[in-house]
């Protein structure tokens, strides 16, 4: 089992949950929650360390309406998979570390130019310990990248 690779595969399974196409979003859920979490050639702790990383991004997708009822009912059954997976976990072998995240600011504009003013924002921010991530273009195609927290 290769963790590298797993990553890098789960991160192409929610391209496929994230898709608009009611089929494709329906099959990709069933990859990872039925193929995925029910296998047991995957390593329980690779799956428990994976667990806690994509299930914001999973609540976050799933979250999105969608009209078909069958994807209603498909959502239901995948669910039930990674429930099952959940429960059996933290019965084995205790709860999942979840981790909290900071709060984060959102810092909109086009930043062109980046001005003082934009620095004491940014600087104001990572004071109050919030996480702050903020890439822009201006106008003559040169780029930066600010990270705090």
């Amino acid at each position: 089992f290769d963790p590298e690779a797993a990553s890098r595969i789960i991160g192409l399974i929610f391209t496929g949950i994230a898709h608009y196409d009611d089929t494709i979003h329906s099959v990709a859920l069933a990859v990872l929650c039925r193929d995925f979490f029910e296998n047991s050639f995957v390593p329980e702790e690779a799956k428990r360390r994976l667990l806690p990383v994509i299930a914001k991004k999973l609540g976050t997708l799933l979250a999105e309406h969608r009209d078909d009822k069958l994807v209603f009912f498909n959502r239901a059954a995948m669910l039930n998979y990674l429930y099952r997976f959940v429960t059996r976990s933290e019965v084995n072998f205790g709860n999942f570390a979840f981790s909290r995240e900071k709060p984060a600011a959102f810092f909109p504009g086009t930043f062109d130019p980046f001005s003082s003013g934009h620095k004491q924002i940014v600087q104001e921010i990572r004071d109050r310990a919030l996480k702050c991530t903020s890439r822009w273009t201006n106008s003559h195609g040169a780029s930066a990248h600010c990270r705090t927290g």
